[in-house]
Formats: C-alpha cells, structure tokens, sequence
C-alpha cells in the first residue's frame, strides 16, 4: 500500500505546472472556493442561533471551514507566488 502511495506521489510531481491562462481561471476559481468557505460559516452562525445544531457542531464545522479557507489562501497565494518567478526568469 505504502509503494502504491508513492508511486502516486511520484506521478503528481512529475505533472506539468499549468500555463499561465489556466492559472489565472484556476485561481479564481480557488477564490470561489474560499468565499463559498466564508458562506458556510455565515450559514452556521444562523443554524446555530437558530437551534439546527449544536454548539459543539457549529465549532466542529466552523473550525474546519475556516482551516479549508486558510488552506485555499496559502495555495492561491503559491500559485501566483509561482507564476510570478516565472515571469521574472530570463
């Protein structure tokens, strides 16, 4: 299993980075993405006061949208991090 595992490690690394028009539709859609995060913490601020869930299910949630934006942000701000490296190699 852990051979299988990285054989599919090794298969993703040796994939072509995306050209900078993908990147760019890629990255917005990844901003979507983040804003959808930022709803599901606005929706469950209202489940909560209104009693659909439970406290610790709103902060269970809560707390992992909130990890799901953060991990969006970090790999939208590599992709142009990249894209710009790109740009200013001769």
């Amino acid at each position: 299993m852990a051979a299988k595992k990285l054989g599919s490690r090794s298969r993703v690394q040796r994939l072509p980075i995306l050209n900078t028009e993908t990147n760019h539709e890629f990255v917005r859609f990844l901003r979507y993405a983040k804003r959808s995060c930022t709803k599901v913490q606005s929706e469950l601020c209202m489940a909560v006061d209104q009693q659909y869930i439970t406290k610790a299910e709103f902060h269970d949630v809560y707390d992992h949208a909130g990890r799901t934006r953060a991990t969006i942000r970090g790999f939208i701000k590599y992709l142009l991090s990249y894209e710009q490296s790109r740009q200013n190699q001769p």
